[in-house]
């Protein structure tokens, strides 16, 4: 597993230094860790795919698209006017496109900025795998929480790239007034939360999992020596 700290602290030296000991770590990483990187990415996007399938099909059924805009802007077909909130008691329906980010409230945003940002994002959460594996089974845990985090990230830039503005259409019944999400919002708030939750617990059982295995050695070495001293009494 990728160790940054001792990565930093074994480097002493320019630029070039630095980049052959990377090249030798990646080396010996994908030569003890290929598969485990391949099955890694390979859950990833399984989540990743039905999870983002789940947030464009859910839009692509619920969502109504109003008849005309407003100051050259898609409207839903609810904030047009055209149609009524469909209220199940512990869920509601309502077609809005939001140009703003969901956590942010009504304040708009730039486009571009949050298109790049998200990328930035999957980016990131891609080259994770690549570095942290799953090694151990609760790791696997983390890989399903980045790929729906990825599928919510990637489901709302889709939105914003066709349309320049996120297709929302579910409220809860008594909170209207705190907003309209989507099934990909509920994604990145859930994957946001799981990771940080998972980042905690992680460190729990590889932290007991590193001291049975110091346990397991230390007993292996004593009955080792005890063989090696009954032996060389003989």
């Amino acid at each position: 597993m990728f160790n940054f700290k001792k990565w930093a602290a074994n480097f002493s030296g320019g630029g070039k230094a630095i980049w052959k000991r990377f090249l030798q770590w990646n080396k010996n990483h994908v030569k003890e860790h290929w598969k485990q990187i391949l099955i890694s990415y390979a859950v990833v996007f399984l989540f990743f795919a039905i999870f983002l399938m789940i947030d464009l099909v859910t839009k692509g059924l619920l969502f109504e698209f109003g008849s005309n805009s407003a100051n050259g802007r898609y409207r839903g077909s609810w904030e047009a006017g055209e149609a009524q909130a469909i209220n199940y008691s512990w869920i509601g329906i309502r077609s809005v496109f939001n140009y703003s980010v969901t956590i942010a409230g009504s304040a708009e945003i730039n486009v571009d900025a949050i298109q790049a940002l998200s990328l930035i994002a999957i980016i990131i959460f891609t080259t994770i795998v690549y570095f942290y594996p799953a090694l151990k089974w609760w790791h696997y845990f983390r890989l399903l929480f980045l790929g729906v985090l990825t599928a919510g990230i990637l489901g709302n830039a889709v939105d914003r790239f066709v349309w320049g503005a996120v297709r929302d259409m579910v409220f809860v019944p008594g909170y209207e007034s705190r907003g309209t999400f989507n099934f990909a919002d509920s994604f990145i708030i859930a994957g946001v939360a799981t990771v940080l939750l998972y980042t905690i617990l992680s460190i729990i059982f590889d932290r007991k999992d590193s001291s049975k295995t110091k346990e397991d050695q230390e007993r292996s070495d004593y009955f080792k020596s005890q063989i090696t001293s009954g032996s060389a009494d003989e």
